[in-house]
């Protein structure tokens, strides 16, 4: 990213072992079908292989679906999001559900089921006592 000669309007950094570099060809068509905080949707159509980059900040958190198949998003240019595209036609689904969000919900899901079945048994409890 240092060097003089980078330009990020044609070409990308890929941030891995090897500091690919990916250059863009003129085949650049999208169309944009969805955006929302925690959801993109993109289509594309090429007569060659594509690397999409996008304006987002990578994160762990946010999965990739090409026409339904999951796809690994890329580290490119310093922090930002890419993502390899095969030729032709492509669906492209970007969703951010970092997992802090699925263990969230699970130990909500757990603590819900702990306290229902501590309440039905301290219900139970109070009707023997007063049975007695």
């Amino acid at each position: 990213l240092n060097n003089y000669f980078f330009d990020p309007q044609n070409e990308a950094l890929i941030i891995d072992n090897n500091d690919t570099r990916v250059f863009f060809s003129e085949d650049r068509g999208l169309d944009i079908q969805n955006i929302k905080a925690n959801h993109l949707q993109f289509e594309t159509n090429s007569s060659s292989d594509q690397f999409l980059v996008v304006a987002q900040a990578y994160d762990k958190g946010w999965k990739s679906y090409i026409n339904g198949k999951p796809k690994q998003n890329l580290l490119v240019n310093g922090g930002i999001t890419g993502i390899l595209l095969p030729v032709g036609e492509n669906r492209i689904k970007m969703v951010y559900w970092p997992d802090s969000v699925s263990w969230g919900i699970g130990i909500t899901i757990l603590f819900v089921g702990i306290l229902i079945i501590f309440s039905l048994f301290a219900g139970t409890k109070k009707q023997l006592s007063v049975k007695r």
